[in-house]
């Protein structure tokens, strides 16, 4: 995984998607990483005491939880 500055912040789509499936969420890390040819961001939250790590693409899809 390629780190990725918290300055450099997830795009608009991404964003919304990880808040729509996790409001209450604070995002910890993000990361890049290519997997099957595909970019997509790496994204840890913590959210009532859990760990919680997300696969996003820039289009706003949501490849694993």
């Amino acid at each position: 995984m390629l780190p990725v500055r918290l300055a450099t912040r997830l795009c608009q789509r991404t964003s919304a998607a990880v808040k729509a499936i996790f409001p209450q969420a604070t995002i910890t890390g993000v990361g890049r990483e290519r997997e099957h040819g595909v970019m997509f961001y790496e994204v840890n939250l913590r959210q009532a005491g859990l760990r919680i790590e997300v696969e996003v693409t820039d289009e706003g899809v949501i490849g694993e939880i």
